[in-house]
């Protein structure tokens, strides 16, 4: 028994010791605009770099003003068909909804002869929940469960207070995304590769939060994934969605 508890935690233990020897493809701890963010100053919506964080918020409620600020960072040796792992030190300010915090993307936002194709995950942030979202162009959203119904053995609850800083990990290896906050995993669920060079943000709620001491790090070898079997979300077709903003950067 004891022979076969120590090669557990060798095989548990292997894989995070191979993915800790990520190099890092993207860091930015905020001083400056160094790496030359897209900053937004009108009437509905403010992203700035300010007090050390890069600052995202909305002035209206989504029932006054539904537009959405869809906000992306090109980063050109950032591969999201790779494993990888993006981190950062977030907090909310204040909110409309009692429970949102906010909203992070990655994937590819493409124009090609005229035509704009998106294809992104996104990691809804509640103040006690995450969820998975997929949007593809065209086809609209894919919701997953929430870590509440979706959770595992190993997720932890968690609870989110407003104008604390927490840190956050978000990690896409091989057919899993995984979410840890202050380093606790608090949710893994099944989800195929996407490929493309970008990070971004979706705000439609008002909502005033910040984020700083950025990292992203990615295995090298480009993944060639073979899919099996992934849960089947609930799909919903959206229509009229506004892209107020996106930026080139």
């Amino acid at each position: 028994m004891e022979i076969k508890n120590k090669i557990l935690v060798i095989c548990l233990f292997a894989p995070i010791a191979i993915f800790a020897q990520n190099i890092i493809v993207f860091e930015d701890d905020f001083h400056s605009n160094k790496n030359g963010w897209q900053t937004i100053s009108s009437e509905e919506f403010t992203v700035d770099i300010s007090n050390n964080a890069l600052h995202f918020k909305k002035a209206n409620r989504n029932n006054v003003n539904n537009g959405c600020l869809w906000y992306k960072k090109e980063i050109s040796n950032f591969q999201t068909g790779n494993d990888f792992s993006i981190s950062f030190n977030a907090s909310v300010h204040s909110s409309e909804d009692v429970r949102n915090s906010f909203d992070l993307q990655w994937g590819s936002t493409q124009s090609s002869v005229g035509i704009n194709t998106t294809t992104l995950y996104q990691l809804d942030f509640d103040l006690t929940k995450v969820r998975l979202t997929k949007f593809e162009k065209w086809h609209g959203w894919t919701y997953y469960k929430w870590s509440e119904k979706f959770g595992t053995a190993t997720d932890s609850a968690f609870t989110i207070e407003r104008g604390k800083f927490y840190n956050y990990e978000i990690q896409h290896k091989a057919l899993v995304v995984q979410v840890y906050i202050n380093k606790i995993l608090v949710y893994s669920i099944p989800a195929e590769k996407l490929y493309g060079h970008q990070i971004g943000v979706q705000q439609c709620l008002r909502t005033d939060w910040s984020m700083t001491n950025l990292c992203i790090k990615q295995h090298s070898k480009w993944y060639e994934p073979k899919f099996s079997y992934f849960p089947t979300p609930k799909q919903i077709t959206t229509q009229n969605m506004l892209y107020s903003f996106t930026s080139n950067k």
